[in-house]
């Protein structure tokens, strides 16, 4: 988990301008679709009555996914979006994209996760 967080972390640093959205939506892919959040999903779905573990997981989740997660939203805003909206820019990436991995793990088809993240993009342009 750590090591996910410690690349996230380097990704938004050595952000250096582009197309800021789709930088988040890298670092979401490489962090949803590896092979190590399969992991922790298994884990956590073969063991849903065990706390002690739901609740390990929430920590970390909290506490390292929001630093990255304002990380991102600092960038969004230092890109020019409204920082109002940065928030929520961030946050729907991010979650479109844990969202597809999940569905991914039932039913692999890459075209659509690219139309559906795709179109993600075009919602935020077209609101920002």
């Amino acid at each position: 988990m750590r090591e996910q967080e410690t690349d996230s972390l380097k990704r938004i640093e050595s952000f250096d301008g582009g197309d800021i959205l789709q930088a988040l939506i890298d670092d979401a892919t490489a962090r949803f679709f590896d092979e190590c959040y399969d992991v922790v999903l298994d884990i956590l779905t073969s063991c849903p009555d065990n706390a002690d573990l739901q609740v390990r997981q929430g920590s970390l989740e909290t506490e390292f996914g929001d630093q990255v997660l304002r990380g991102w939203e600092g960038r969004i805003v230092e890109a020019g979006y409204a920082p109002e909206m940065a928030h929520d820019i961030t946050l729907f990436l991010w979650n479109l994209v844990r969202g597809l991995a999940v569905r991914n793990l039932v039913v692999a088809d890459p075209r659509y996760c690219e139309q559906v993240i795709s179109f993600g993009k075009r919602l935020i342009l077209e609101a920002a």
